[in-house]
């Protein structure tokens, strides 16, 4: 019976080494999830764009609200984006992400919280129809969301 133990815990080993990704297979895991949260900020700055369009009279109102709803779907994504081992060190040419995420990563999980608070105010704003409002709350989601990820947490771009 010991031998079989023996073996068992040889084979589980061998499945969890497995589960836990096998060289090559991790890093694509990693890619994946770069590029994914990298599409989630391209979308958010394109949502935010068109609605400070709708402040200056060139989108609809019906067309920002539309997308301040979009707006608000991606906040509790955001966190799941930024899988252990997806930083600028490992990645250097791919991410501008910081290890400081992971280091400091109760703080890092409260900014996706703040930006979803501003982006509902926002949205609360355009289906206000007060334009100030709306510069006001777009002005908030810079700071308190972008602004507050990217001055910390990510690294700056070189072009």
């Amino acid at each position: 019976m010991r031998h079989w133990t023996g073996a068992g815990l040889v084979a589980s080993a061998i499945g969890i080494a497995l589960l836990a990704g096998a060289p090559g297979g991790g890093a694509q895991d990693q890619t994946g999830a770069i590029k994914e949260r990298q599409a989630l900020m391209k979308k958010q700055a394109e949502d935010l764009k068109v609605i400070q369009s709708y402040v200056t009279g060139e989108t609809s109102r019906e067309t920002a609200i539309a997308k301040a709803n979009e707006l608000l779907t991606l906040p509790p994504r955001i966190a799941g984006l930024f899988p252990p081992g997806t930083s600028n060190v490992e990645f250097p040419k791919a991410t501008h992400a910081k290890p400081e995420i992971w280091q400091q990563w109760d703080r890092f999980k409260q900014v996706p919280i703040a930006l979803g608070r501003a982006e509902q105010q926002l949205a609360e704003a355009v289906k206000s129809g007060r334009k100030q409002n709306v510069l006001d709350e777009l002005d908030n989601v810079g700071r308190t969301g972008c602004g507050a990820c990217h001055t910390y947490f990510r690294a700056p771009l070189k072009d």
